[in-house]
C-alpha cells in the first residue's frame, strides 16, 4: 500500500488541479501526451532506416501504446539486443507471451521482435540514440 500511494503522489505532482483526482488526471494525459510524441519520433525513426521493418500499427490510433517492435532482415531479435545493450540500450527481445501470433507470422523461430517502450522516464535523447545505434547496428 505505501508503493501504492508513493506512486499516485508522484504522479499526482506531476499535474495541476484543485485537488488529488485532478491532479492524476492532468497528469495522466499529460503524461500520454509526452509517451506518443516520443513514441511516434521512435516509430518514424525507425521506420526511415533501411531494413528495418516496424511491426505494428503507427500512431493514428489515439490508444495507441508507446512501445515498438522491429524486426531486421538477416538478424534475430537478440543479437540486435545484445548490441544495444553493450551501447548503453535496454531493449527487449521475444514473443511478449503474444506466443501464438508470433508463431502465426512466422516469427518464432527468429526470435521473435525487438520491442522498444517509451515511459515518463524517457527523453529525445535516448529515442534520437536507438534510432542512431540502431542505424549503426544495421550498417
Amino acid at each position: 500500500m505505501a508503493g501504492v500511494s508513493a506512486a499516485i503522489d508522484f504522479i499526482a505532482s506531476l499535474g495541476d488541479g484543485e485537488d488529488k483526482r485532478a491532479k492524476l488526471v492532468d497528469a495522466m494525459s499529460r503524461l500520454t501526451s509526452y509517451e506518443r510524441e516520443l513514441g511516434e519520433k521512435l516509430y518514424s525513426g525507425l521506420n526511415s532506416i533501411e531494413d528495418v521493418k516496424v511491426i505494428g500499427e503507427d500512431f493514428n490510433s489515439e490508444m495507441r501504446a508507446p512501445t515498438v517492435s522491429i524486426l531486421i532482415e538477416g538478424f534475430r531479435a537478440e543479437e540486435l539486443c545484445q548490441f544495444l545493450g553493450k551501447e548503453g540500450i535496454c531493449a527487449w527481445d521475444g514473443h511478449f507471451y503474444a506466443v501464438k501470433a508470433i508463431e502465426v507470422l512466422g516469427l518464432l523461430e527468429r526470435g521473435g521482435v525487438t520491442r522498444f517502450g517509451i515511459s515518463a522516464y524517457t527523453n529525445i535523447k535516448e529515442v534520437e540514440q536507438v534510432v542512431s545505434k540502431v542505424s549503426d547496428f544495421v550498417s
